[in-house]
């Protein structure tokens, strides 16, 4: 009765309570249901199962959905939301701030953020596949400097069902490497190209997928600025592509791919695909890393500001070989063409007349094959509008087909473009 209190019960502090009713069934009461209805059903002859068989069962069978028994209010273990353990740790820090002395709770959660550097022996990309003729036009030009600049590029294409990342583009964005390392230009310097090289890419159905960087002789394959580098533009992946996708598939930083095109002792080119760790990420996002600027070009080890754990020890410096994971790297045939020069290239600057030569290679071919070159449109982004005219041509070149009576506008235009410098 709702009148009776728990000392009227019998009930005193530390008594048991035995609450009766379960959100799962029983071993015995699932074995009982399962005896009844082969009994009520005349018409089924089916053996009821043994204990051995039952639990045999139980264990192939996908673990039980959890069946919340509170009210609407209220919450348990099983739908409460799950929280960063980091981001616990560290509001119990920020108590802490400005106050003298310390706690046991303190000094837990300074020893449960410092990170503990382990290797991760697997990554979400099954393989990465790379357009021959880009690769082969960024190697050969990285041949023709003799490797004393080197030089950093960005990957756009797709990525596939299977995990495999499909590079169908090089972009090379302005730069000022030296005979060390790459150096990429400030926004101020570089303009627009960028954000253009984005949106070209975004209206031809491709993202962001990876990078890529040349690196002369040295003793380790990613320095600390490869490293530092490489989780910059990750994240940066990550925060873009997040919403073109369904929340519970997601785009993760942990996706995109790093190819390294280093030069070998005897003059061979080595090309090598890597995705940086879960760890080496979360240390990024939490600013433990050293700014690109104070990191060495040709060390294997990545600054940190606050000590880490290393096999034990405390360190300021970690190897880079434990956040990198090996990926397997092949190539392919873009359907894109890749005649047109490549953009910000010293040696090679790009020339009006470009436009014609390269119209002309295809002549005889329909007029969407003639313009499918990526660094082309990227061209000629920079003489029509990027916004409005620039989707409805690079509509023409994904879908492979001709242009509409709307669209004939832009075949005129470029073929104007092409007989004016000629």
């Amino acid at each position: 009765p709702a009148h009776e209190t728990l000392s009227l019960l019998g009930l005193s502090h530390g008594d048991f309570v035995y609450v009766r009713g379960s959100m799962l069934e029983s071993h015995e009461q699932r074995l009982e249901n399962t005896n009844g209805n082969n009994n009520s059903d005349s018409k089924t002859s089916q053996s009821v199962k043994s204990d051995s068989q039952m639990e045999i069962g139980e264990r192939n069978e996908s673990p039980p959905r959890y069946r919340c028994l509170h009210g609407p209010k209220g919450m348990c273990e099983h739908c409460m939301p799950k929280e960063n353990p980091r981001e616990r740790y560290q509001r119990e820090l920020d108590k802490w701030k400005n106050r003298k002395g310390t706690s046991i709770a303190v000094m837990e959660a300074l020893e449960a953020l410092r990170f503990k550097i382990k290797a991760q022996e697997s990554g979400s990309c099954t393989a990465v596949s790379v357009d021959t003729r880009s690769a082969n036009s960024f190697q050969a030009y990285l041949a023709q400097l003799g490797f004393s600049q080197q030089r950093i590029g960005l990957l756009y294409g797709t990525i596939d069902d299977e995990n495999v990342t499909h590079c169908e583009v090089i972009y090379e964005p302005p730069q000022n490497g030296s005979h060390d390392v790459y150096s990429l230009n400030s926004a101020e310097e570089s303009g627009d190209i960028n954000q253009r090289a984005d949106l070209v890419a975004k209206h031809l159905n491709m993202k962001r997928v990876g990078m890529i960087f040349s690196a002369k002789p040295r003793k380790c394959i990613f320095s600390g600025i490869d490293i530092v580098t490489a989780a910059k533009f990750a994240t940066e992946f990550e925060s873009e592509n997040g919403e073109m996708v369904a929340p519970d598939v997601g785009v993760k930083a942990s996706d995109f791919v790093i190819i390294c095109v280093a030069l070998a002792d005897d003059g061979q080119t080595l090309f090598e695909a890597f995705q940086l760790s879960d760890q080496c990420l979360e240390m990024y996002r939490t600013g433990i890393f050293r700014d690109v600027e104070e990191q060495k070009p040709n060390s294997g080890r990545v600054k940190v500001r606050d000590a880490v754990l290393v096999e034990g020890k405390e360190t300021f410096s970690v190897h880079t070989e434990f956040f990198l994971i090996n990926v397997p790297i092949r190539g392919h045939d873009s359907w894109l063409r890749t005649s047109f020069p490549v953009e910000n290239r010293e040696l090679r600057p790009q020339q009006p007349t470009d436009l014609s030569v390269s119209m002309k290679k295809l002549s005889e071919a329909p007029f969407y094959k003639q313009i499918s070159d990526y660094h082309l449109l990227l061209y000629l982004s920079n003489i029509m509008d990027v916004h409005t005219d620039m989707p409805g041509l690079c509509s023409i070149v994904a879908q492979q087909r001709p242009p509409s009576d709307t669209e004939e506008g832009y075949r005129l235009m470029i073929e104007a473009l092409a007989s004016a410098h000629h």
